[in-house]
Parts: C-alpha cells; sequence; structure tokens
C-alpha cells in the first residue's frame, strides 16, 4: 500500500517536471486576476501561459 502511494507521488512528480520542461508558465498577476474575478459578474476564463522561459 505504502509503495502503490510513493509511486503515484512519483508519477505526479515526473508529469510535473515534463510540464515545467515545456517552459511556458502563468505568471501571479494573471492568476490573481483570474481568481478576483470569481464569483463576479464578469468571471473570466482561465488564464493562458504569459511567461515563456526557453530551454538552454
Amino acid at each position: 500500500m505504502a509503495t502503490e502511494r510513493l509511486s503515484v507521488r512519483i508519477d505526479a512528480v515526473r508529469a510535473a517536471i515534463a510540464e515545467a520542461s515545456k517552459g511556458e508558465f502563468i505568471s501571479q498577476e494573471a492568476m490573481d486576476t483570474w481568481i478576483d474575478s470569481w464569483d463576479s459578474d464578469a468571471e473570466l476564463p482561465p488564464p493562458e501561459p504569459d511567461i515563456q522561459i526557453r530551454s538552454r
């Protein structure tokens, strides 16, 4: 059981690393603007990545 949970965590970390390796991120400002719009008459869609980091 503990081994299965560890395996799930390892898979999640690997998936997160693969996603981050794309070099596309959402800025804190964009996230804050989106979250601030929740429960308003002008709720915004989830933000798109607005930060691109080129790999070396």
